[in-house]
């Protein structure tokens, strides 16, 4: 029976149309997106599922662009440690100029450059560290690992072979390293003895004979530069008049004399004589004092304290410049100033024997060639002929020879001047008073020095001794145990640390900052399996090439240097290939992780298509057989919609033509 009021088959009909046209349009939807489910309502039992594996997916993407921005920010660390013009290679260069060095054949202007070479390396190795940096970030300096701060500027600590805890440490009485100090504590008091003629010390005189009468009067200087031959001169204008020998008769003033052969006569011995007008006498004096008519001073003496030590100088008359005027000469005959005349003030000159003294020397009616020694003494106890004394370390002893014509810097430069520089020698005046410092080149107890007398008494007379305080070992107290180091520098007392305490420093306490740098990378998308990500600080401070000081640790210009050169640039050396291995490692494990990342993300990404990519043929084929369905039911609604006006026109309700 079917109802005029409801027409339950276009109802159906309908249902119909309304299933079947959201069947095409979730066809299409889906055909169009490529998805199969593009809403919950397509697979509610599935959407958790397929949303967790979009996350993963899309997390592990960042997480791998992430990674290959940490290879990339250590793969600048590497060039800077590793490339053609990296830390690495300068160390390279550095060693092979220590090498170099070494070579027996090389002057000290050869070596005094190779180590300016050195030192432009290492100041090249400080450029590198301080301008590498990734995204603002310095790499290389300590800046990237862990940064130290101190309260004092005696301490300066980095760190080392690993990354330290962060916090705060108290270090308390500490105290630098010192190099063990000797030097005189008898000062230098310079006393002139009595004054002696030279030239009279050179020979005899023996009989002189005249003949004749003298035409003129004159007066004039005899001068042997031999056993039997003699120079004449005119002493009041100091020229040469005439040259001849022993047992020969010369004439002067028309006066016939004969020296003869039966004095001794030495080198630069002398005689006066003066000839009288109309007489056949001729007045005699030998050796330069003249007899008993001479008179002499030497007043105002300002003595320099480092004069000869013991030894003797020698006051000359000679003509300069037509005028007769003195100089002094060391024993060996060294000129030490320039000609004065008598009386005025004789200034030595600054590098000779008498070290810048004057004095004022007067004589009465002095000669060419008149030659007055002076006995000199700083230290009058010692034995001018010299000797020999030793200074030792550790391992090394040095001799160094001495005489009574030396001056304390002179001795000064014969230490500095051995081949094996265990010391550094210097000449210093301090609060008014002289001394020859002897230093060690060792830090600490290592470097004490023991100085001795090999013979004669150089050591006791200066009164050479060790200075207080002097050779000790950088100390200081952590948490109520000391520590001690040779040349101020520890190693792993604080794990991971390097800490350097200044030469001499006095700190009753210190309080040392320990920032933590480093980063924290997690290797998988929940924030897990962190990677510690840092840089450790190769700076040459760090390496033990360079003080905090800014003084260099590497030195050359002498043998121990050079020994001691090698164990600095190998070790050098090996903390920076150390830290370029770690570094290169990190890559290839990054790199391989990256790598596992992206292989599981496929295996995600084939899952989630699974689930997620829309089947096309069969959703095409859906789509015609919900698209067929649909029409068919159109037009069976049409047809519904037409059986209640068929039923009325059959009442008569409706007529027919209607």
């Amino acid at each position: 029976m079917i109802s005029t009021y409801t027409n339950i088959p276009a109802l159906k009909a309908n249902n119909d149309i309304y299933s079947f046209s959201k069947a095409v349009n979730n066809s299409i939807e889906k055909i169009s997106s490529g998805k199969k489910i593009n809403s919950a309502e397509d697979a509610p039992s599935e959407i958790s599922f397929t949303s967790r594996f979009q996350n993963e997916i899309r997390s592990t993407r960042q997480l791998i662009t992430n990674m290959q921005d940490l290879i990339s920010m250590y793969q600048t660390a590497d060039y800077a440690i590793t490339g053609s013009n990296g830390i690495s290679n300068i160390l390279s260069s550095i060693r092979e100029k220590v090498v170099y060095a070494s070579s027996g054949t090389l002057a000290s202007q050869d070596i005094q450059n190779t180590q300016s070479e050195i030192e432009n390396l290492i100041d090249e190795i400080s450029a590198i560290t301080t301008s590498t940096e990734f995204n603002t970030k310095k790499l290389l300096n300590g800046n990237f690992g862990a940064s130290i701060t101190t309260d004092s500027t005696d301490i300066t600590a980095y760190s080392y072979g690993g990354i330290p805890e962060a916090g705060y440490y108290h270090l308390t009485d500490v105290k630098g390293a010192s190099y063990h100090e000797i030097q005189n504590t008898n000062q230098p008091n310079p006393i002139t003895g009595t004054l002696t003629d030279y030239t009279a010390e050179l020979g005899t005189l023996g009989t002189v004979s005249t003949s004749g009468t003298a035409s003129s009067s004159g007066s004039y200087e005899v001068i042997f530069n031999s056993s039997n031959s003699f120079d004449i001169y005119d002493n009041s204008t100091g020229t040469f008049v005439t040259s001849t020998t022993t047992d020969t008769v010369f004439t002067i003033d028309g006066l016939n004399i004969t020296i003869s052969s039966g004095g001794t006569y030495a080198d630069n011995y002398k005689i006066h004589f003066d000839t009288l007008s109309g007489s056949s006498t001729l007045t005699v004096f030998g050796e330069g004092s003249r007899g008993d008519s001479a008179t002499f001073s030497l007043t105002n003496a300002n003595w320099s304290t480092d004069t000869m030590l013991d030894d003797k100088f020698h006051i000359k008359f000679d003509f300069d410049g037509g005028e007769l005027k003195y100089n002094v000469f060391d024993s060996d005959f060294n000129q030490m100033g320039n000609w004065v005349t008598a009386g005025a003030t004789f200034n030595s000159y600054s590098d000779s024997k008498l070290a810048g003294s004057s004095f004022d020397f007067d004589i009465n009616n002095p000669g060419k060639n008149d030659i007055w020694t002076v006995a000199f003494g700083t230290f009058l106890s010692l034995n001018s002929s010299g000797g020999t004394f030793s200074i030792s370390d550790k391992d090394e002893t040095i001799l160094v020879n001495w005489s009574g014509k030396d001056r304390l810097s002179d001795i000064a430069n014969r230490i500095n001047s051995q081949s094996s520089k265990i010391v550094d020698a210097s000449f210093i005046m301090e609060n008014g008073n002289t001394y020859l410092k002897v230093e060690s080149k060792t830090l600490g107890s290592e470097g004490r020095l023991k100085i001795t007398d090999e013979t004669g008494n150089f050591v006791s007379t200066l009164g050479l001794t060790g200075i207080e305080n002097t050779g000790d070992d950088a100390s200081f107290y952590l948490n109520g145990e000391k520590y001690t180091s040779g040349d101020g520098k520890f190693y792993n007392i604080i794990d991971n640390t390097k800490i350097e305490v200044a030469n001499k420093a006095e700190d009753s306490s210190v309080v040392l900052n320990i920032i933590d740098n480093t980063s924290n990378a997690p290797m998988n998308i929940y924030g897990g399996n962190i990677k510690k990500v840092y840089i450790q600080d190769i700076t040459p401070e760090a390496l033990g090439l360079k003080n905090s000081d800014g003084t260099y640790e590497i030195d050359i210009t002498d043998e121990k240097g050079r020994e001691e050169a090698f164990a600095k640039v190998d070790n050098a050396i090996a903390t920076v290939n150390k830290e370029a291995s770690r570094v290169g490692s990190n890559i290839n494990t990054i790199d391989y992780h990256i790598d596992s990342l992206m292989n599981r993300n496929v295996a995600k990404e084939k899952a989630l298509s699974n689930h997620m990519d829309t089947g096309i043929a069969k959703e095409t084929t859906k789509l015609s057989l919900a698209q067929l369905r649909l029409n068919s039911a159109s037009a069976m609604s049409a047809q519904a919609n037409l059986i209640p006006q068929r039923v009325l026109m059959l009442l008569g309700y409706i007529p027919e033509s209607q």
